[in-house]
């Protein structure tokens, strides 16, 4: 899982955003959030719509995708396309 504390060093966006945003790129639900947070799913809703309006994309796969490509983590990085060798 992303680091919210890098995310929230990296993006225009508080720590409990952060939180938020990472805990969303890490796959999970508004409700599986909230219950880790212990916020309500409303709360979660907010804050992704501020992420939303903040970072300037339209969607959570969006965000997730900005903040992976901000933390230099995810699919793409540190991995190479070729297949190993025997």
């Amino acid at each position: 899982m992303l680091s919210a504390e890098a995310l929230a060093a990296a993006l225009p966006i508080t720590p409990r955003e952060a939180e938020v945003l990472a805990h969303v790129a890490a796959g999970m639900t508004n409700l599986q959030v909230a219950r880790e947070l212990s916020i309500s799913v409303r709360t979660v809703i907010k804050h992704l719509e501020h992420v939303y309006r903040k970072l300037g994309v339209p969607s959570r796969a969006a965000a997730s995708a900005l903040a992976f490509q901000t933390i230099g983590e995810g699919p793409g990085h540190g991995a190479t396309d070729a297949p190993e060798g025997p």
